[in-house]
Order: C-alpha cells, then sequence, then structure tokens
C-alpha cells in the first residue's frame, strides 16, 4: 500500500481562467497540481471552457476561475447597488465616512441630459452635495459633545474620540448626500458569477449601468489586466472566454415586465403602507406557493408585503396559476431561476429604512433580498441628532426641495427618467425592501449591526429584526447577543 505524502500549498500568480482548467484537470487525474497545472495555455482553457461550459453547460467549472475587478468613477446608486448583488461575490467599496464627495460631484444621468430637468437637476446635486459639507461642519460641535458625554467613552484616548466623533457627524450629514454621487468599487468574483451580475446589468433601465455592463465585457476579454508587479506575464486577460458568453437577462426582463402589467390588472389593494408603525415586520408562516408569488408582486408593487400576502391568499386558484405561467412558462433552456422564486425562508423581514441602512444591511450574503425601486414614495426619515443639533428646519427644507423636483421627474411617466431622479436623493429617503434568512443569518445581523459602534439607523432595524424573532422564538433569542440602540 501507498503512504503519499501530504501536501499543502497557495497558489499565485494564474490566470483566471487557466486556473480554473487546471483546476477541473486536476481533479481527473492523480499527478500533482504542479505538474497539471504547469504549461496550461489560454488556448487550451478557452477551449475547454467553450466545450464544457458553453456546450455541455457545466456551469460550475466557471467557479473556479476567480478574477478581481475594479469599478472606478460610477455613481454611486444605482451601479453600486446593481454590482453588489450576488451573494457569491466579495468587495469593498469608497467608504461615506472618510472622503469629501465635493471633488468628484454627482453623476448627471445620460436620461437626464437634454431634457428641461437637467440644469435644475445639476443645480440641485451641486447645491445638496454642499449641504452635505455645510452639515459636517455645523454638526461637529453638538457630536462632540455627544460622544463626550456618553459614559463608555470616558476613557478613550484622544484618537478614539476623534475617529467615532468624525464618524457620527459623517453618518448623519450623509442623510443629504445624494446617492448618484461618483464612488469607486473592488468585487473578487468567478467568472459564473461574473456572468450573472453582467446579464442582469444588461436589462437595466439606466444607461450608466447597462453602459458599465459593456465596458465589463470589454475589459475581462479583450483589454489586458493591469499588472502591479512585473512577474505575471503582461498580457493577461482576465475571462476571454467566460465573459464573451455574457448577455442581456432577457428572461427576467420579460417576467417581471409581465407580472407588472398582471398586477396593474388584477391587484386590488388601496392602501399604500408606506409609513408602517413598524419599521421591520416578520411575516407570518405560509407556504411555498404564497411566498413565490407574493415575492414577485412585492417587487413590482408599492404595497406591504403583508398586503399582498393576504391578497394572494384571497386569489382564486386560476389567477395564481396565470401567475405560474408567467413565471415558469418564459424560461429558456438556459435561463437560471430567478431570485423571487427562492421559497422556503421561514423569516421574511419586510423592511422600511432610510437608504443608507440599505446601503449597509444590503452588503449581507446569506440572505435573499428584494427591493422596490427607490423613489421618494416613502418618504424621507430626520434624525433626532439633526433637531438636537437646531438643524432641523434648513434639513426639511432641503430635502422637501429635492423631494419636489424628483417628483415632478417620476410624474413624467417616463420610466427611464423617474429612475434617474432616484440619483437625486439623500441618503435619509426610506426605502421598502425583503430580506429571507434563517435564525443563523438573523443573530449574525443581530450580534454585528447592534453593536454600538454602527450607524444608529441600521442599529435600530436590526434591533426591531430581533424584537420580532424574539416574540416568536423566545427560547432561541434569549441567547443571541443584542445591544439596545435606545439605550446605547
Amino acid at each position: 500500500m501507498n503512504n503519499p505524502k501530504r501536501e499543502v500549498i497557495s497558489v499565485w500568480g494564474v490566470e483566471p481562467e487557466v486556473g480554473g482548467y487546471g483546476m477541473a484537470k486536476f481533479s481527473r487525474s492523480h499527478k500533482p497540481y504542479q505538474e497539471t497545472v504547469t504549461n496550461i495555455t489560454q488556448t487550451q482553457a478557452s477551449e475547454f471552457y467553450k466545450t464544457f461550459y458553453l456546450q455541455y453547460k457545466h456551469k460550475s467549472i466557471a467557479d473556479l476561475a476567480h478574477g478581481i475587478f475594479i469599478f472606478q468613477n460610477i455613481s454611486n446608486y444605482p451601479a453600486r447597488e446593481a454590482l453588489w448583488d450576488d451573494s457569491l461575490l466579495d468587495g469593498q467599496e469608497s467608504s461615506t465616512r472618510y472622503l469629501n464627495f465635493t471633488e468628484k460631484g454627482v453623476h448627471i444621468p445620460d436620461e437626464v441630459k437634454g431634457t428641461k430637468f437637467e440644469k435644475r437637476f445639476k443645480d440641485q446635486a451641486q447645491k445638496m452635495i454642499q449641504e452635505n459639507v455645510d452639515f459636517q461642519k455645523f454638526l461637529r460641535k453638538p457630536a462632540e459633545q455627544l460622544i463626550k458625554q456618553d459614559i463608555k467613552n470616558k476613557n478613550a484616548s484622544p484618537g478614539k474620540l476623534e475617529t467615532l466623533i468624525n464618524n457620527k457627524v459623517f453618518d448623519i450629514a450623509r442623510q443629504v448626500l445624494p446617492v448618484g454621487h461618483y464612488t469607486n468599487m473592488g468585487l473578487v468574483m468567478s467568472g459564473r458569477t461574473a456572468e450573472r451580475l453582467m446579464d442582469e446589468l444588461l436589462i437595466h433601465p439606466l444607461k450608466e449601468v447597462r453602459d458599465i455592463a459593456q465596458d465589463f465585457i470589454k475589459a475581462v476579454t479583450k483589454t489586458p489586466s493591469f499588472i502591479p508587479t512585473k512577474s505575471i506575464h503582461e498580457k493577461l486577460i482576465a475571462l476571454p472566454t467566460v465573459g464573451g458568453f455574457i448577455k442581456p437577462n432577457d428572461y427576467r426582463k420579460k417576467v417581471l415586465e409581465e407580472i407588472e402589467k398582471w398586477a396593474r390588472k388584477n391587484v386590488t389593494i388601496k392602501k399604500i403602507d408606506c409609513f408602517p408603525e413598524k419599521k421591520a415586520i416578520l411575516a407570518r408562516g405560509h407556504n411555498l406557493e404564497l411566498e413565490t408569488l407574493s415575492s414577485f408582486l412585492y417587487r413590482v408593487t408599492p404595497y406591504s408585503y403583508r398586503h399582498i400576502l393576504r391578497f394572494v391568499e384571497g386569489s382564486p386558484l386560476a389567477k395564481r396559476k396565470e401567475l405560474f405561467k408567467i413565471i415558469y412558462g418564459l424560461r429558456g433552456e438556459d435561463d437560471e431561476l430567478l431570485r423571487e422564486m427562492s421559497s422556503g425562508n421561514r423569516l421574511i423581514f419586510d423592511i422600511t429604512s432610510d437608504l443608507g441602512s440599505h446601503k449597509d444591511l444590503h452588503r449581507h450574503r446569506r440572505c435573499i433580498k428584494i427591493a422596490k425601486p427607490f423613489n421618494s414614495l416613502y418618504d424621507y426619515v430626520t434624525p433626532s441628532y439633526i433637531k438636537d443639533a437646531g438643524l432641523e428646519k434648513r434639513y426639511v427644507k432641503s430635502m422637501n426641495e429635492t423631494g419636489a423636483l424628483v417628483k415632478e421627474m417620476e410624474n413624467t411617466n417616463n420610466a427611464s427618467l423617474s429612475h434617474a431622479g432616484a440619483m437625486l436623493l439623500g441618503y435619509g429617503w426610506r426605502r421598502r425592501y425583503l430580506m429571507k434568512m434563517d435564525a443563523t443569518e438573523l443573530q449574525y445581523i443581530t450580534e454585528l449591526r447592534t453593536k454600538p459602534e454602527g450607524h444608529f439607523y441600521y442599529r435600530e432595524i436590526a434591533w426591531l429584526m430581533f424584537q420580532e424573532f424574539k416574540k416568536q422564538f423566545p427560547n432561541q433569542a434569549q441567547y443571541i447577543r443584542a445591544w439596545n440602540p435606545y439605550n446605547s
């Protein structure tokens, strides 16, 4: 009997598709990895992916081809939201806590250019950028007093106090910062994730996002990668083969369009539950069919999940079948399942929060997240810190001026212009979205996001989610570590 020697090695400097082919080849041989992967060419890797990925539909092999991708000077919303929208990627983006956004300003969407709104959009964007700067200045003293009075900061070092003060100032002042400001982002993902992500970006209603997808395809299929060290081949192309398979996700586009048409004709809910007393509502238990249909209708209508669920429960079987026919009947042979189809989630939270909180909670990847379009419908929040600093009147005036312009753009019945208007709204405007998860993820979010170091508004949302969970599962909840944001 042989006694092979155990060996653990790290690998660096291999082209993504070559590395993926090397792993696949390694799984089919007893030869050492070093011997298997050495001398594999990009041409060989491309032929392998053309055969097994495209022809034989072995999609998992593209999960082996990982790359680092950088997106610079993109608008924070919706480009950021659209890009950071997959559970299988890792990333970092420009922080709103440390940067001066007056340097780059706000992206002016192509949909706005040449319209009667262009000048007003630019003027209001510039005004709100300046408001963000002014609010940082005016909030400095109140934030300093607040932090220093907090008993838990009694023995903090001067450097720690300065960091806490700055964080508080930036977190509050960003409520007036237009979400269309420029940002940078770095993402690490596999070829398969990249294809799925770009397929969806190619059907986005805003031209900037569709253009980002086209730029990505060019970057990974034609343009040599940036090489910070000369030890790697300088003509490395990231995903020359897999990137060539990216195409618009017409299936998703068609399904959402058809369900929206169906909803306009059939949904009879009269009340738009814009301002629920609770900002995080845990849905009562219901079956898989109800969850699937309710998730799709939630996505394309302005109504709460509980109202949608009640409507679906009361719908005749024939109407439910019509929806399922749309969802599954339009699916082609190569179309992946849509996220709204993900059913069987015991914990379904319907959340209304400021966009800043959504921005942070959106990062949690072990969830199914279904967000309604971001617009002016759900109004904005006014932080107590703004009131305490004597800035409420100015804050309300600024937010109302922005809201009035955005509402005017939304009322044109031009979908693209309506989406573009959202870029002008500040982080303080509300967003409504579902977060579906299991108990483990609920515990993780609670223990991470209720900590005193975090932004108050997402601490509040995480705390309310925990309280909803605690009502239904008190025995398990008692072991979860949670910090009450109203007391700490």
